[in-house]
């Protein structure tokens, strides 16, 4: 509840559910916000997004995956809107597969400047970090030679 207040839809919220017993707990909080349109529920839980997808639709969700070959098909089929993949599988191919199915990527964790320019080269929608200040200076040292 703290982090919703906190946040206030100044910016988007990804909220991790990381056991398939906390959905109910998860959505009920939410629903107290009346299901905020800048949270986005995501998880490495397929079951999770299935039941996230039954019960409240609108809701916008994102598979986390770590191993190859990746969950992008599984994303699309489980009505996910985010793939979110270690960022080691974040490959251009992969990414152009997942917006070709209207996916948005976001690699994680990404945690050094020439990791950042290259899923920008990759087209990656956006990355988790460690380091943001790290992060926003790569930006603005590279802005001009990368498109961010």
């Amino acid at each position: 509840r703290e982090v919703l207040e906190c946040v206030n839809g100044q910016s988007g919220l990804f909220i991790e559910i990381k056991e398939p017993e906390a959905v109910n707990p998860v959505l009920n909080v939410l629903k107290e916000y009346k299901y905020p349109e800048w949270v986005a529920i995501v998880s490495f839980h397929e079951e999770v997004l299935e039941k996230i997808a039954y019960m409240k639709p609108e809701i916008v969700t994102g598979l986390i995956y770590a191993k190859p070959p990746g969950k992008i098909i599984e994303a699309k089929k489980l009505k996910a809107k985010i793939v979110l993949p270690h960022f080691r599988l974040a490959t251009a191919k992969a990414i152009a597969f997942a917006h070709k199915l209207k996916l948005k990527v976001v690699a994680w964790t990404v945690n050094r400047p020439e990791q950042i320019i290259k899923l920008v080269a990759n087209k990656v929608d956006a990355i988790a970090t460690d380091y943001p200040e790290m992060a926003l200076k790569t930006r603005e040292k590279y802005e001009n030679k990368v498109k961010f």
